[in-house]
């Protein structure tokens, strides 16, 4: 449904630095986590879009995109009890194969950064192809360096690789700054050092 996002509170949400699992799957469903009601509930009031009567079924969407991103959420191990960038939330939600109707206006405002829509195409090896997180070998650091480059690849702005990497993880992860310092050195394409070039 065609939404014009500068009339909702989209904007405000977004410059959320961190969002609770449960409220920012709300906001990629459509729905206004500032208008939930007291149980944390989505209704029509709470869409993000305003509706007429012809666009009854895009609540019906909403919801039913709500429920499907929730239970994916719940089956994701040791996720719920932190909160997350509106980023972190955004590329996980790619990775299920699920984009939100807002989200290029998002991007063309500025409004979200490093969001790596590669995930929803499935053009790239999927992560979860290449490492299993329940296996006893899992590598955490080798599949954060890998979703790292992944989303800073492509940057084109004047920053040095690794600060990229190091923002990156900075915004998307819980890791340690040792491991956050780790991985940026591993995934860090350009080992000339020195100061970024101005000219």
């Amino acid at each position: 449904m065609p939404t014009n996002w500068e009339l909702t509170n989209l904007e405000h949400l977004l410059l959320h630095d961190k969002w609770k699992p449960y409220l920012g799957i709300a906001v990629l469903a459509g729905f206004d986590f500032t208008k939930l009601d007291d149980n944390n509930k989505a209704n029509k009031n709470s869409l993000l879009s305003r509706l007429s009567e012809s666009d009854e079924f895009y609540y019906f969407d909403c919801c039913a995109d709500l429920e499907r991103l929730t239970n994916l959420w719940i089956v994701s191990p040791n996720l719920d009890h932190l909160t997350y960038t509106p980023e972190f939330l955004i590329n996980w939600a790619l990775s299920k194969r699920f984009e939100p109707d807002w989200l290029d206006w998002a991007i063309e405002k500025g409004l979200v950064s490093n969001i790596n829509k590669e995930l929803l195409v499935g053009t790239k090896i999927n992560q979860k192809e290449l490492f299993d997180k329940d296996s006893s070998t899992y590598p955490l650091e080798l599949d954060w360096a890998m979703q790292a480059w992944e989303a800073v690849r492509n940057d084109k702005s004047k920053r040095k690789p690794k600060a990229k990497i190091k923002a990156w993880l900075d915004a998307n992860t819980q890791l340690s700054n040792e491991a956050k310092d780790r991985i940026s050195i591993v995934v860090n394409w350009d080992k000339t050092g020195g100061a970024t070039r101005t000219d």
